[in-house]
């Protein structure tokens, strides 16, 4: 709902969807063959930015031990070899919310083989209170728990930034001196060997021309995400919310 502090033109910033809220909640997981394949008490948060304006909310579902348990057993993802997770997000979409539903899912997935990270990709059915609630597509939520399941590394050894370097988790220190060594060095071939030691270049490339090829137009202003491990020292890239790749057209419209 609104709530007392609403303004009034979209996206309603003030409104209770835009509160850093956390509920309790419970929450059962039918596998298509209706077979109930888990279910239990959790938190959930709304997710998103402007997208929590729309009526199906993105939802952040958190297990914690305070609610029972500090982690989701289920292998929800057949494709992938991770059977415990700290977080999932139920995704409305974000700008694709009413339109293909499954634009940043396809895109994403595209990137399968290159060794980018992307978010693995489910859709659903999903039912408030026993009340029919539309389709959300059920992915990974991004930090260091992610990464972590994802590359066999110790979450505590990783540092993930959003754009521009702020720390997500870990730290920025490094990161911020190489961006400052970028600025102020001509690229000769030698100064090339420093950074190449660094970043991972061919990580970087990829990404950037998946980017390009997708005419994300919601990138790279937003929606970066780089990381690095204590095993792995070399910066990477992970591809997330594309929705307005592929012609997508940004959806500002209040519903």
């Amino acid at each position: 709902v609104m709530g007392d502090n609403a303004e009034d033109d979209w996206p309603y910033k003030g409104a209770n969807f835009w509160q850093d809220w956390e509920k309790p909640i419970h929450i059962e997981f039918f596998e298509t063959n209706k077979d109930l394949a888990f279910k239990q008490d959790a938190g959930v948060k709304i997710y998103g930015g402007a997208s929590v304006a729309f009526p199906q909310k993105s939802l952040k579902i958190y297990a914690r031990s305070e609610y029972g348990k500090n982690s989701i057993d289920y292998k929800i993802f057949p494709d992938k070899n991770i059977d415990s997770f700290q977080a999932i997000i139920l995704r409305n979409s974000g700008n694709d919310f009413c339109k293909s539903m499954f634009r940043d899912g396809l895109m994403t997935g595209l990137m399968d083989g290159t060794g980018i990270d992307y978010l693995a990709y489910r859709p659903s059915i999903v039912y408030l209170n026993g009340e029919y609630w539309g389709i959300h597509n059920i992915r990974e939520k991004i930090n260091e728990h992610f990464l972590a399941d994802n590359h066999n590394v110790n979450p505590d050894g990783i540092d993930l930034l959003n754009n521009y370097g702020s720390i997500v988790h870990g730290d920025n220190q490094d990161y911020l001196n190489l961006i400052d060594y970028i600025e102020n060095n001509t690229i000769t071939k030698n100064n090339y060997s420093i950074i190449e030691e660094q970043v991972d270049i061919n990580n970087f490339i990829d990404y950037y021309l998946a980017q390009i090829f997708f005419a994300n137009v919601d990138w790279p202003q937003n929606n970066v995400k780089i990381w690095r491990s204590e095993e792995e020292q070399k910066w990477k890239w992970i591809m997330y919310d594309t929705d307005l790749g592929f012609h997508g057209k940004r959806n500002s419209t209040p519903y």
